[in-house]
């Protein structure tokens, strides 16, 4: 759930610098997404720098706070709070350069952390600190993660021409002709999806603790 999020987001965040601000262009009167997307002039400086560089510093910052703390609770805040970012800073203040930075901080600092917590996810669900088990359980969790990548095209897709319409939207949600909207409701309820899950799971987890301590 939350790789299919993630991804969708990444894919499309290059592209949103055209739908906002005065010289937004709701598509040149072309008739497909890739004809617009070709004949799109350049329109200002590009937001994708700086949600690549939170998406560093999330990363070590992430696999370092794992060896101190469960990488489920940190999954589960950073989870929401990613989906929070999508829902309030994409979806009802990116009509401007600006928040849109922003979001891309926010966002790369969440979001991109996620696969620093696999190998230490998988060694919880091994039997006794099995090293085999936990790299086998790594490879299926990076099977499970391919498998996002090929969904996200035809999600995005179909998302994307599903438009919400722009009249009856504000903010992010309605630029590009609304476009963007079922996309942001996607994107954000599939982050929340995956941080109830690590809840969940951290739940599970205590709860096995307790019983075996007893």
């Amino acid at each position: 759930m939350s790789r299919i999020g993630i991804l969708l987001t990444r894919l499309v965040y290059p592209e949103l610098r055209s739908g906002i601000g005065p010289n937004a262009n709701p598509g040149l009167g072309c008739t497909s997404r890739h004809e617009r997307y070709v004949e799109m002039p350049n329109t200002g400086p590009s937001a994708e720098p700086s949600r690549i560089a939170a998406a560093v510093v999330s990363r070590l910052s992430m696999g370092a706070l794992s060896d101190k703390f469960s990488p489920h609770l940190i999954g589960c805040a950073t989870t929401i709070l990613s989906s929070l970012s999508v829902f309030l800073i994409w979806g009802v203040a990116s009509t401007s350069f600006p928040p849109l930075i922003i979001f891309g901080v926010c966002y790369g600092v969440f979001a991109s952390g996620w696969s620093s917590l696999f190998m230490r996810i998988c060694g919880d669900f091994s039997v006794d600190g099995d090293r085999a088990a936990a790299v086998t359980l790594y490879g299926f969790a990076e099977l499970v993660r391919g498998m996002g990548n090929v969904l996200s095209a035809p999600i995005s897709a179909n998302l994307l021409n599903r438009s919400l319409g722009a009249n009856s939207l504000k903010g992010g949600y309605g630029t590009s002709s609304g476009e963007y909207g079922a996309l942001i409701v996607f994107c954000g309820v599939m982050m929340i999806g995956a941080g109830l899950l690590e809840a969940v799971n951290e739940y599970l987890l205590r709860r096995q603790a307790t019983k075996v301590g007893k």
